[in-house]
């Protein structure tokens, strides 16, 4: 499918971009190249028509490009480099949280209206 292409082409080249970035800005690369990833498919879905829950892309997206922000002022790039797995792994923990939620949600109404049958 065509926009299965264009969805990995985005990822690849959005994490072959941060290999390029300066070895003191690596780790904030990572969290910018996830982001630009996730924004990206995020419009390459919209634009397609194919998804109604784009907002945990949307959030995804926005939480890695924001959580980067404070990285920048460390200047110890192994302290970054871990700060940045880390809070690359939350990013997409929560996100895979929403996205079970929203899953769950739309399979089976009753669970989210707090209804028990």
């Amino acid at each position: 499918h065509k926009t299965g292409f264009v969805i990995a082409t985005v990822w690849f080249f959005s994490f072959f971009m941060a290999g390029l970035a300066p070895e003191d800005h690596q780790a904030v690369a990572l969290l910018w190249s996830g982001s630009a990833a996730c924004l990206l498919t995020f419009l390459v879905l919209r634009n397609a028509s194919s998804m109604s829950h784009g907002h945990v892309l949307l959030f995804l997206g926005l939480s890695l490009g924001l959580v980067s922000i404070p990285l920048l002022l460390i200047s110890d790039t192994v302290l970054a480099g871990y700060l940045a797995i880390l809070l690359f792994s939350v990013c997409f923990i929560l996100g895979g949280i929403m996205m079970f939620r929203v899953a769950t949600s739309a399979l089976d109404p009753s669970i989210t209206s707090g209804s028990v049958s």
